[in-house]
């Protein structure tokens, strides 16, 4: 469901529009889902969390 989302977002966004996936209380598995949809921008609020995605995730995505 998160890939089909990701997609129908994607497309429907004007040029020059990125998208910047939310990802608070996201499990790890789930912003790496939305990373290989195509999300390539994701905003954390706690560093923990973000902490334990980045483990998984890496530089797939910008984080901020």
């Amino acid at each position: 469901m998160i890939k089909q989302n990701v997609n129908q977002i994607l497309s429907q966004l004007p040029n020059g529009v990125e998208l910047v996936a939310a990802a608070k209380t996201r499990q790890p598995e789930e912003i790496l889902e939305a990373v290989e949809a195509g999300v390539k921008i994701v905003g954390q609020n706690y560093v923990q969390e973000a902490g334990r995605a980045y483990e998984l995730i890496g530089n797939k995505a910008k984080w901020q």
